[in-house]
């Protein structure tokens, strides 16, 4: 498994995934842990969907960017949220049942 930084890059280098045919699994951080912007599921499914453009869904993990020692408790706690609900929107999506945010 590859662990990569994508939230505050905007998906920078994503492509190369598939460039290079990696064959790990990716762990792709879609949750800024640097900034106090509390994603919603919807901005973190948004960045899966890009992801799946180079990504095949069962080699990607959808994780926060890194770890949590900088913003606080309450927002850390957001932040491990919004990978699992934006998860379930485009798993809801790709599996063709209504799409409804839990948060």
């Amino acid at each position: 498994m590859l662990s990569l930084e994508f939230a505050n890059r905007e998906l920078a280098e994503i492509e190369l995934w598939r460039k290079h045919e990696l064959p790990q699994v990716l762990a792709a951080g879609v949750a800024d842990v640097k900034s106090y912007y509390r994603e919603r599921p919807e901005d973190v499914a948004g960045r899966l969907r890009r992801v799946l453009a180079y990504v095949d869904l069962e080699r990607l993990w959808a994780v926060p960017n890194c770890g949590f020692w900088e913003p606080p408790r309450w927002l850390a706690w957001a932040k491990l949220q919004a990978p699992v609900h934006g998860a379930e929107l485009v798993r809801e999506e790709l599996s063709g049942a209504v799409a409804t945010p839990t948060a």
